[in-house]
């Protein structure tokens, strides 16, 4: 419980300096940051893919063109 304390301040004090530092909306602040921290918290985060590019032979051994533009090229080569 006390990292979601530490984020729900985190995120109340960027609130609140991002609406110029306005005093008086403290509980406004804190609950959107609330809000906030619990749709967060609630979405999975998927790991990043790698990056880079694909394999050629695992590309053909799954069937998968190896890039968009290979596909199109294909299709206008087959129609000549």
């Amino acid at each position: 419980m006390d990292k979601l304390l530490e984020r729900t301040k985190q995120r109340a004090f960027e609130i609140y300096l991002r609406r110029g530092a306005d005093h008086g909306r403290d509980m406004d602040d804190w609950l959107q940051a609330e809000r906030e921290v619990a749709a967060a918290m609630k979405s999975p985060q998927l790991p990043e893919k790698p990056r880079g590019k694909k394999n050629a032979s695992a590309a053909k051994a799954t069937g998968a063109e190896a890039s968009p533009a290979k596909a199109a090229r294909k299709k206008v080569a087959g129609r000549r």
